[in-house]
């Protein structure tokens, strides 16, 4: 009921003082947002070109004259599909390995993990945040390869690597590179769609 209130009293003074471009929803049909679907529309045509392995790192900007303001996409573009799943994979692999550890609390005993361990726990919610929060931003970002992006992760890893091994539930094999294939392609089907839909032409 708290969060409620509080929600209904903050709304208002944060639309307020967003009320910018980001929350500009015509900014899609004309403006910053439809240039970026548009270059987003470019990429696209890119990655048919070269769909395996890439236009190549860092050529993309010398092709278009511009980022592509989305680094998963633009990672398809000059990786092609197998560097695209990778970066993908990276993300994937952290998030679900400290989805694994929600239940750390409740499944491992105190005296099977070390203080720091448990410690770590309390803040396993928020690195989770963290890695989710930058995953959304890097959707209209080229940050693929800048130091920011691997601290997140490395965050997220070591995070993972200081917990026990009983804890550990994740293994990545077979299993994870077939998932990490298919959201992969999920993932490039949903830019596809968003760019076919919210284009103008």
């Amino acid at each position: 009921v708290r969060v409620g209130i509080v929600s209904l009293v903050m709304l208002p003074i944060i639309v307020i003082v967003f009320s910018s471009r980001m929350t500009d929803v015509h900014a899609i049909v004309e403006g910053t947002g439809q240039s970026r679907i548009q270059i987003w529309s470019e990429s696209f045509a890119i990655w048919k070109q070269y769909p395996m392995f890439g236009l190549g790192e860092g050529m993309l900007v010398d092709e278009l004259g511009v980022v592509t303001h989305n680094s998963f996409l633009q990672c398809f573009a000059e990786l092609g599909f197998l560097g695209g799943a990778a970066f993908v994979s990276c993300f994937l692999a952290a998030g679900m390995g400290l989805w694994h550890l929600r239940n750390y609390n409740t499944v491992v005993k105190p005296d099977d993990a070390t203080y720091e361990s448990q410690q770590l726990a309390h803040y396993r919610t928020y690195i989770f945040a963290a890695l989710v929060a930058y995953i959304a931003g890097i959707l209209t970002l080229s940050r693929q390869f800048v130091v920011p992006t691997y601290l997140v992760l490395g965050l997220a890893s070591s995070a993972l690597s200081s917990y026990t091994p009983s804890a550990r539930r994740m293994r990545v094999g077979n299993r994870f590179a077939v998932t990490a294939l298919i959201v992969s392609g999920l993932a490039l089907v949903a830019f596809y769609v968003t760019v076919r839909v919210l284009i103008r032409r």
